[in-house]
């Protein structure tokens, strides 16, 4: 099992999210109605790409469902940043988005988050940033990277030259070993997207 490096992208991707999360939480409670207008624009354009309330759904079936492909497809996006190791640059916007969606939460649902929802909020953050931590770790091995912010600096400079990503001579060799790590993970990240959905539409 490769847990050391997926625990040190995990730290990396982590401290950026926190960073951000706590950042924008401290611009709504300077600006509140700057950033309601943020949020409300960021909403438009999460609907227009087909997020939907709880008021539309038919059935609660149908909610869970809605809600589980749309998480899928989200962590597949995560993952496949980390597999080109762009995920620390995807935190940022994690971050502020769960920051406007607590801290905003007594202008748009009339008060403040309660248990169930920063359980709902913690589970959606962690699930995407394990995601992309454990595709990051395996990415690393595969591009010869270090696990450092100063390594992965540099690996982004010669990528985005060369527009190329260039594996190390024994890629084969850091796969297999991964086996058994992406599979635990695929396994775990599945138990999450699935309890996510479950809890959203069952939970409360």
């Amino acid at each position: 099992m490769k847990a050391t490096p997926v625990l040190k992208w995990l730290w990396i991707n982590l401290k950026i999210f926190i960073l951000f999360f706590s950042l924008v939480g401290l611009l709504v409670v300077l600006f509140p109605e700057a950033m309601l207008n943020l949020f409300g624009k960021w909403a438009l354009v999460a609907q227009a790409f087909g997020a939907k309330s709880a008021e539309q759904f038919s059935s609660q079936p149908e909610m869970f469902a809605h809600i589980l492909s749309r998480n899928a497809v989200t962590l597949a996006i995560f993952v496949l940043l980390g597999l080109i190791l762009q995920a620390p640059l995807a935190m940022p916007f994690m971050g502020a988005f769960y920051a406007l969606v607590t801290f905003l939460a007594p202008h748009t649902l009339g008060k403040p988050l309660g248990p169930a929802d920063w359980l709902l909020i913690i589970a959606e953050s962690f699930t995407l940033i394990l995601g992309a931590s454990v595709s990051s770790g395996l990415a690393a091995e595969l591009y010869g990277v270090n696990t450092n912010l100063k390594s992965l600096v540099e690996y982004w400079k010669k990528s985005w030259t060369k527009l190329s990503w260039q594996l190390a001579p024994h890629w084969r060799t850091v796969i297999r070993g991964w086996r058994m790590t992406v599979a635990a993970s695929f396994l775990a990240l599945a138990a999450l997207s699935v309890f996510v959905a479950w809890f959203e539409t069952y939970g409360y």
